[in-house]
């Protein structure tokens, strides 16, 4: 059985937000979950929280977001009135739900060799690397800590290039609640060998890791 926190995890990956200024009874149509919270400031305000799913296919935040980006706001605002009239204007046409940390506690990460076959989109994709990549923190600490902490890795954003076999993965290293600095989370990885990493992820990488 999964635990909260691990759900918790599963939404922070999925889930995106767009508000509007509506009123709060207004009812949006559409597939998939979403919920509706009442905005702190004003009752006429909306803001929709939800997720992206292709069959059986969950699409991590960032995808969904640099996709309604190139949809267009025109586009979106339309869609929404389509369904919902009521809707005098949308406020924040779509961002992740969890914010992002900031850019000093994030690194990237470039594997090589993926294949056309691998949806790295998806949030099993993600949940996979993300374990992945604690596994190879967990040899890194072995070879050069004395003290042992498991480390958490979220992964931020995924993205690759159409038809290049490289993917970008842009993350952040945890212990426990507090966010390691990306330099030092960075420096840790990079105390393992190129081939060793891609022994833990199963892809070479292009770069091992280095500070957003």
């Amino acid at each position: 059985m999964r635990s909260g926190e691990e759900r918790k995890k599963d939404e922070e990956r999925a889930i995106v937000r767009t508000a509007a200024a509506a009123p709060a009874w207004t009812e949006v149509e559409g597939g998939g979950r979403w919920a509706v919270e009442h905005d702190d400031c004003s009752p006429h305000n909306v803001t929709l929280g939800y997720y992206v799913a292709s069959g059986k296919t969950v699409y991590v935040s960032s995808r969904v977001v640099e996709a309604l980006h190139v949809y267009g706001f025109d586009k979106l605002l339309s869609d929404i009135r389509q369904h919902s009239p009521a809707v005098k204007a949308v406020l924040v046409p779509v961002a992740a739900w969890a914010p992002s940390p900031s850019i000093h506690l994030q690194l990237k990460t470039v594997l090589r060799f993926v294949g056309p076959t691998d949806n790295v989109y998806s949030c099993s994709f993600v949940q996979m690397l993300e374990q992945r990549l604690e596994n190879a923190f967990d040899e890194a600490q072995d070879k050069v800590l004395e003290t042992y902490n498991r480390l958490a890795v979220e992964i931020q954003s995924v993205s690759q290039e159409p038809g290049s076999p490289s993917v970008s993965l842009v993350y952040v290293v945890k212990n426990q609640d507090a966010i390691l600095n990306g330099t030092i989370s960075s420096g840790l990885l990079n105390q393992l060998t190129a081939e060793l990493v891609g022994y833990f992820l199963f892809y070479p990488p292009m770069v091992i890791a280095e500070r957003k």
